[in-house]
């Protein structure tokens, strides 16, 4: 087993792997008191078999079923998208087009098992699963009768149930229909048609409560949609759509128009026939009189004879007197025990509630959300307007809801479901933004499933990559080396197309000309080089450097323009000559690490050792200092310019990214996650996101404007020294030590 995924108060379900596959399957696990009940294993084979017989495209097949330890149990596949249950709870409510959708799918499944004989009796959200296509399936057939059988109604089933079931009396295939209603109804307002906190309201209210009004709910849909969900949702079985399709058809012609009943013209002529035949029907055994659990019937009987005679002088331990008959005899949590347990408790109730409170309390703060779902609700089934309980018991349900789609999403990338895994993504991250990435397994944005799905790796040099540079045009990518080596590749096809060998030294610095027909590659000894493309022969050389060259600018505004760093001086060059313009010294001879002339002016924004960043004027001859900002406290290792040159990007030793507004110098977003220095950053084309890389070997996409986290991607095995999107904005690019270049897609 890999992880719990919920559990109802009867049924725990589990994420698991097939030992022989390692494929993902969901295993349902039932309580093994259910085995106390003689006739329990005849039951459960007999749903089991008859659910193994269902054979459709939209219902789940049952894998395995069986008692092992002495737990029963059922195993059907796992679909990574998850249950509409969970759907409904991030994002509250289902549009109506997608509720019509659902309900026709369900009705054609619901129709072909009624005719097989077969009752589902416990049609709910949490058995009905979702592909990103949004088809949906139906599981757990069998499963629901076994357990209403032996141990009475499950906690999840309750709202959806109709009437006859709460009563005892024969039940026929409508209450499927009825459950369907209520679904119908909690896809559209949010909510279910019946509200209570345990058995006994919720009973009451199915008996005897109207459907609430979809538009006092502030539920746009024609009036025609009520009409049929007050059908589906009538009180007496003969009232109902005596069809799922009937309901189906009704439902898309109240939205569509009448012609769209045409489209139902085949499941009519199929399913609107007579009701199943099968013994489908719901019968509850009485527990049997001879042989020996006579005596133990008998000693129950007296149990509950003696809890009525003290229960106005003892009313506790009449209460524990009846708890105490219901745990040895499940049968009679659905009688008149249980009601005059609940009876009491609420008699009780306001004495009981501050130790449930406590108690949900702990849970809340161990993160148990499964049972504190539960003792919330036994809070609310004493005091329904108990302010604290009430938002613990929707804490509990969102994050049980957010921690599925979580383990969900995740186990999507690991099978590589893509289009799961961005459903999943897209339905967390909307609406609940800051939902922790605890694993970093998971990028938190729709599309971030595609960097992962598109990934290649290009063994670009068998020696450590320092640079790397994009022409403006995105069709031609430079890297540099440690093997003293510039090699030029055809971009997105990475087609190496030409190297240029026997550099002097190590290759920091690539970069090419605004239009393209210089690569200017720099040596760690400070030899600054220039080549001619599209063969990219030598075209000279930029006087030698005393000192490393940190970083290369070409400027956008002015082709005969380039700076270059080294140490604390900026040194003006001319083009194509290379003829030293001028050299500039930073007044506080703080060395400059990185720099980037802004796109469309003669603005020079350059990265200082001391964590600021300054802007110069570079039209004017002296190139003044216009804007001096202290971004980091501390060395800024990478900066980059938007492309609207509004705005800066740098990064810091501290795993530190900050944008800035270079106009005014404030802060824009601060982006943290990188373990260590960020050693390279890069604007998106259209400004809205930054590729950062890092010594923690990791490549990380984030928002500008917010600063969240919109990817983690991993693979490269040394730190990244250098990251770049496409200029078409296809791409993410990403250089290493590791000696590769990745490829991760955006679309």
């Amino acid at each position: 087993m890999v992880t719990k995924l919920r559990y109802d108060g009867e049924v725990t379900v589990y994420l698991a792997q097939d030992a022989e596959t390692m494929g993902y399957v969901v295993l349902n696990t039932l309580p093994g008191r259910l085995l106390e009940d003689n006739a329990f294993m005849e039951r459960f084979e007999e749903g089991m078999r008859a659910a193994s017989s269902l054979f459709s495209p939209h219902i789940m097949p049952v894998l395995d079923y069986g008692v092992v330890d002495g737990v029963p149990f059922t195993v059907r596949p796992f679909f990574a998208s998850g249950t509409l249950e969970h759907q409904i709870r991030i994002n509250h409510r289902v549009p109506l087009e997608d509720a019509v959708n659902i309900v026709v799918q369900l009705a054609d499944e619901l129709d072909y098992a009624h005719e097989q004989g077969h009752i589902h009796f416990g049609v709910n959200p949490g058995v009905i699963l979702r592909d990103d296509a949004n088809q949906v399936y139906m599981s757990d057939f069998g499963v629901a009768k076994v357990v209403i059988d032996t141990v009475g109604l499950p906690l999840s089933l309750r709202p959806y149930t109709a009437p006859e079931v709460f009563l005892r009396l024969t039940c026929g295939h409508t209450v499927d229909i009825y459950s369907l209603g209520a679904i119908l109804f909690e896809m559209l307002s949010g909510q279910h048609p019946v509200e209570g906190f345990s058995h006994v309201p919720l009973k009451q209210a199915h008996d005897n409560n109207a459907v609430p009004r979809l538009d006092q709910l502030g539920v746009d849909v024609p009036d025609a949609v009520q009409g049929i969900i007050d059908r589906a949702l009538d009180k007496l079985p003969n009232m109902r759509y005596q069809s799922a399709s009937q309901m189906a058809a009704d439902l898309a012609a109240s939205v569509y128009g009448e012609a769209a009943k045409e489209m139902f013209s085949t499941l009519l002529d199929k399913h609107l026939v007579q009701p199943p035949t099968g013994d489908g029907g719901f019968s509850r055994p009485r527990p049997v009189s001879t042989g020996s659990s006579s005596g133990k019937h008998s000693d129950l009987v007296r149990l509950y004879a003696d809890a009525l005679m003290i229960e106005r002088t003892d009313p506790q331990r009449a209460v524990s007197m009846y708890r105490q008959v219901i745990d040895q005899e499940p049968q009679f949590s659905q009688g008149e025990v249980i009601e005059r347990l609940h009876s009491l408790e609420q008699d009780l109730g306001l004495e009981r509630i501050p130790d449930k409170i406590d108690e949900a309390r702990r849970l809340r703060e161990h993160g148990d959300w499964d049972l504190l779902e539960l003792t919330a609700r036994e809070v609310l089934s004493y005091d329904p307007d108990h302010r604290e309980a009430a938002d613990m018991l929707e804490e509990a349900r969102v994050s049980l809801a957010t921690g599925i789609h979580y383990r969900s999403a995740t186990v999507a990338t690991q099978t590589g479901d893509w289009p799961a895994f961005s459903l999943l993504a897209r339905e967390l991250y909307d609406n609940y933004p800051d939902y922790p990435d605890e694993n970093e397994l998971l990028v938190l944005h729709v599309d971030n499933g595609e960097f992962l799905r598109e990934q290649r790796t290009i063994p670009a040099h068998d020696a450590k990559i320092l640079a790397m540079a994009f022409t403006n045009e995105g069709d031609m990518l430079a890297t540099g080396a440690t093997d003293r080596m510039v090699k030029i590749w055809r971009f997105p096809e990475m087609e190496l197309t030409n190297e240029i060998p026997n550099h002097s030294s190590w290759v920091c610095n690539t970069a090419f000309s605004p239009d393209g027909l210089l690569l200017l590659s720099a040596s760690w000894d400070g030899q600054i080089s220039l080549w001619e493309r599209p063969t990219f022969e030598y075209y000279g050389m930029i006087a030698g450097l005393a000192n490393q060259v940190r970083a290369i600018a070409f400027a956008n505004h002015d082709d005969t323009m380039m700076a270059t760093a080294a140490g604390y001086f900026l040194t003006i060059w001319t083009l194509p000559v290379g003829k030293r313009d001028k050299v500039l010294r930073e007044p506080d001879r703080q060395p400059v690490t990185a720099m980037k002339f802004a796109p469309h002016d003669a603005r020079l924004v350059t990265g200082i050792n001391n964590g600021n960043v300054r802007v110069r004027d570079m039209s004017d001859p002296e190139g003044p200092i216009i804007k001096d900002v202290d971004v980091h406290g501390g060395p800024i290792y990478a900066l980059d310019v938007s492309p609207d040159g509004t705005r800066s990007v740098t990064t810091s030793r501290k795993g530190t990214v900050k944008v800035i507004d270079l106009e005014t110098g404030e802060r824009i977003s601060r982006m943290q996650g990188h373990k260590g220095p960020v050693r390279a950053v890069a604007f998106s084309p259209d400004g809205t996101m930054v590729a950062t890389g890092g010594r923690d070997l990791t490549v990380r996409v984030w928002g500008v404007e917010d600063g969240r986290s919109l990817a983690v991607l991993k693979g490269h095995t040394e730190p990244v020294d250098s990251v770049a999107l496409s200029p078409d904005g296809r791409y993410v690019v990403s250089s290493s030590t590791d000696g590769t270049v990745k490829l991760w897609a955006l679309a």
